[in-house]
């Protein structure tokens, strides 16, 4: 803990004071407190190697030495027993095995003893224990015995003074308990900050603005698990809510195209501002050029993924209803405010008309609790919401050359692109064709439209992009 205090100061001195990460630092340093003398002694009380300090407890150390040094003449005496020719004859020889000429230690007492012939191992000492065959006893030889249990009588000093040690440093802990446990607090929040630092590093993040009005603004955010799984390209997707009055998104496109990854990636950087971890996404410097902004979301609600569960007799349909449900129960009387609602695939699973209706209901109900909600969705009645309800704003998944290129254009109703992703995923032609012809003419000219269109706007951008550079020039 005191590394940590000492860790904390040093992160606080050497950090930008203006960093929104480093405000809380000195508060919860300060909340680091060890009582001077708690502190010297369990600075001292461990030598390097984790154990009760010899130095620092100098009794300690006396009665180590002892036993060292008494180990050490028991060994002696061992290796001059052992090159006697009176002892050596003596010495047993199991069928097949080698001379054991090395002491070593029995299993019961702990005591050193030798190999020897059972035929003399009465003459010899103390018997301790034999081999499986019963060709070798091991014997502690008489010239130790004394030794050895004086050996016992220290290592039992030993024992009760390492014991005292140890109530004493229990001891001042347990006085000092309520700073400690402050301390620890301290010690995890301190963690908490230098990890939520860490992680804003390797995201090249920024925390963003954050108040309570349920306002996302932000400029090519990129989704983190990608960017730490370090992926050559992570595309950055502008994403707007709750700005001018707009509470709902629609996001559309084809199938693989990015549309529940913007709905992840909504929740997760939801939930990184509200933990003030920094967010991946463009920003100017910190006078206010640019800053994204992520308002405080509590409770971010998802439904995300197919939960049908034959253990829960649900279905595909049922599943989403009993979280549809859920969801209007948490946000209802005022509670929506400040809720982020995300959905995948709202109305599906069920006859397509009905499904509409439905989450078209869902929707409006939603948003007239306050929340923030934003939907993904191949309905037409649903990405046409943004024409018809003020409310509601509209963004579709770009789609190139018959590939998904995973950018959310803002304000563009995506085509489907069902054919040219079947056809990606190398269906058979005959297929194809056939599914193509039995499309009424009305479905495929607004399929064609919305397609001019995406192509149209792409052509724009990268008209205004090289008017910007060349203003820059």
């Amino acid at each position: 803990m005191t590394d940590s205090r000492r860790e904390g100061e040093e992160n606080l001195s050497s950090s930008p004071s203006s960093s929104a990460l480093f405000v809380e630092i000195p508060h919860i340093v300060d909340g680091i407190k060890l009582n001077t003398t708690l502190q010297n002694l369990l600075e001292e009380a461990f030598d390097d190697e984790g154990k009760l300090s010899g130095k620092t407890f100098p009794f300690l150390g006396q009665l180590r030495a002892k036993v060292r040094t008494m180990k050490a003449d028991i060994l002696q005496t061992l290796d001059s027993i052992v090159q006697l020719p009176s002892i050596k004859s003596k010495l047993a020889l199991e069928s097949g095995g080698p001379l054991i000429s090395e002491v070593a230690s029995s299993n019961g007492a702990g005591r050193l003893v030798l190999p020897i012939n059972p035929k003399y191992a009465s003459a010899l000492g103390i018997v301790h224990d034999s081999s499986r065959s019963g060709k070798t006893v091991y014997v502690e030889p008489s010239e130790i015995v004394g030794p050895t249990n004086d050996l016992r009588v220290v290592e039992r000093d030993l024992e009760a003074e390492e014991a005292r040690v140890w109530r004493l440093l229990t001891e001042q802990v347990w006085n000092n308990q309520r700073d400690l446990r402050a301390s620890v607090q301290a010690v995890a929040q301190l963690d908490l900050c230098v990890a939520r630092y860490t992680l804003g590093q390797r995201l090249e993040g920024v925390i963003p603005d954050v108040q309570d009005e349920g306002i996302i603004s932000l400029r090519n955010a990129k989704h983190p698990v990608l960017l730490l799984r370090k992926m050559e390209k992570v595309v950055g997707s502008d994403i707007s809510l709750g700005v001018d009055g707009k509470q709902g998104l629609v996001l559309t496109g084809p199938n693989s195209g990015g549309k529940t990854l913007i709905l992840k990636l909504l929740g997760l950087l939801a939930l990184m501002s509200r933990s003030g971890i920094p967010i991946p996404a463009e920003h100017g410097d910190m006078d206010g050029v640019y800053l994204p902004r992520v308002d405080f979301f509590d409770p971010v609600l998802a439904d995300i993924g197919d939960i049908q569960s034959v253990d829960s007799d649900l279905s595909t349909f049922s599943g989403h209803m009993y979280i549809c449900r859920e969801v209007l129960a948490l946000t209802k009387g005022g509670n929506g405010k400040n809720s982020l609602v995300l959905m995948d695939e709202l109305g599906s699973g069920t006859d397509p008309n009905q499904g509409v209706a439905i989450a078209q209901a869902l929707l409006e109900a939603l948003l007239d609790t306050g929340c923030r909600v934003v939907i993904t969705t191949h309905y037409m009645a649903l990405k046409q919401l943004a024409s018809s309800d003020d409310r509601f704003s509209v963004g579709g998944m770009q789609f190139v050359g018959g590939r998904p290129t995973y950018k959310l254009l803002p304000g563009v109703v995506g085509e489907s692109y069902a054919l040219a992703v079947a056809e990606r995923l190398q269906l058979p032609q005959t297929v194809l064709d056939r599914a193509s012809e039995l499309l009424d003419s009305e479905t495929r000219q607004m399929g064609d439209l919305i397609s001019d269109l995406e192509d149209q706007k792409l052509l724009i951008d990268e008209q205004v992009v090289e008017i910007e550079e060349r203003k820059k020039e």
